[in-house]
């Protein structure tokens, strides 16, 4: 989980200008009806409420994936 958290949480800040690795990241919160605003704390609740929506399976793949374990989302 922390894993997750420690890819997703800095996209939430406002007005932020993204890495291409950060741009593909955003795009899978964006599928998942994120929409950001200038609103730290709320932005920070939609990815909390993103993540708990994801199944275990969802959630260990993805985390496989950022930590470099497995091919896919990059």
């Amino acid at each position: 989980m922390q894993t997750i958290l420690d890819a997703f949480v800095p996209l939430t800040m406002p007005h932020k200008s993204l890495s291409f690795k950060e741009q593909r990241l955003m795009s899978i919160l964006n599928l998942y009806g994120a929409r950001f605003s200038n609103n730290h704390y709320s932005n920070i609740m939609q990815v909390l409420d993103i993540i708990s929506k994801f199944s275990d399976h969802q959630a260990y793949s993805l985390a496989q994936e950022l930590q470099g374990n497995k091919i896919g989302l990059f």
